[in-house]
């Protein structure tokens, strides 16, 4: 155990269920350092999106359940056809709140789940970045965790490469710096590099040059407006938004084949001479030049725990060629 000597540090910090082996999951040593929260993905909508307020009376209970507000920034999906799976389609922000009520008797509960379908079937009206709306189903609408509504420090969980790659692309935000550590060959970490820099963010206020008129995706069952192509290139001299790691030599070949444009390096995240160059290649190299605001980790699916929360540590506790809050 790396931190029996911050035991009431530890305890202050939101908890998580305990992994399996006999090792706490890792936080900050500093004391003034904000802890994180760690949260499996699906628990994001009902702890940040789905806010309950019952009214009860003698003989039912009415809970409204608020599940979106105005301005909060989403990303739409591509509606679903025959066969076909929802694609990411583009960014977007809520124009008016949505709340929906559920009633029932007071013999009876309605579990959170039941309030998320009833929210299903509405249509929500949205803006595109240049300025197009939108009435889009809620199950076509993915809230993303900007900074606005969320002021803690999160560690998001998901089990599953796809959820894991979904996960990075939309709760990484315009004006942040991205890392992927455990890259492979590479498409977590381009996708991303083309959502920051080819697809358009969102103001919160409509510029009075746009006038209200609708788009015609929804996505409605048209394509992807994230590029497929790469038309931007990139010089050892040019400061950018998204890097990744990884310490195969094989997987960086066929990555830096596949995708030209985005930057990729070889380093190990699990040792502490691996991570100092990490960090020093972060300073040089992204926008951000405290660091990345946002860090994947995927460091092989069969891999013990012990190794990912290693990363984790890693990155929450740098060595001292750092100077956090300055450099990192």
């Amino acid at each position: 155990d790396d931190h029996d000597d911050h035991d009431d540090h530890d305890d202050d910090c939101n908890s998580f269920p305990k992994p399996s082996i006999k090792q706490k999951l890792p936080q900050p040593l500093h004391r003034g350092e904000q802890c994180y929260t760690y949260l499996p993905y699906d628990k994001i909508p009902f702890e940040y999106y789905y806010n309950k307020v019952s009214t009860i009376t003698k003989t039912s209970t009415t809970t409204s359940t608020t599940a979106l507000a105005k301005d909060d920034l989403v990303w739409v999906l591509t509606s679903k056809g025959r066969k076909k799976v929802s694609e990411l389609f583009n960014r977007a922000r809520i124009l008016s709140e949505t709340t929906t009520s559920t009633s029932t008797t007071n013999s009876t509960t309605t579990p959170d789940n039941d309030n998320k379908n009833n929210l299903d079937g509405e249509r929500i009206l949205v803006r595109y970045p240049k300025g197009s709306t939108y009435r889009v189903r809620m199950e076509n609408i993915i809230p993303v965790l900007e900074a606005k509504r969320s002021k803690e420090r999160l560690v998001l969980v998901t089990p599953e490469t796809p959820e894991y790659r979904k996960m990075a692309t939309v709760h990484t935000c315009v004006g942040e710096s991205f890392l992927e550590i455990g890259c492979d060959f590479g498409p977590c970490v381009d996708r991303v590099r083309k959502v920051l820099t080819e697809v358009s963010s969102v103001p919160l206020f409509e510029s009075s040059s746009f006038t209200e008129r609708e788009e015609k995706e929804e996505g409605g069952g048209g394509s992807s407006v994230i590029p497929t192509t790469d038309d931007i290139s990139t010089t050892a001299n040019t400061r950018v938004c998204c890097l990744g790691i990884d310490k195969s030599c094989t997987s960086l070949h066929i990555a830096k084949s596949r995708y030209p444009n985005t930057v990729f390096s070889l380093e190990d995240a699990l040792t502490d001479k691996g991570c100092a160059k990490l960090r020093s290649l972060c300073q040089q190299t992204l926008d951000n030049v405290k660091g990345p605001n946002v860090v994947a980790i995927d460091i092989n699916g069969n891999r013990e725990l012990s190794g990912v929360l290693k990363c984790i540590q890693q990155v929450m506790q740098p060595g001292p060629d750092v100077n956090l809050g300055i450099d990192w």
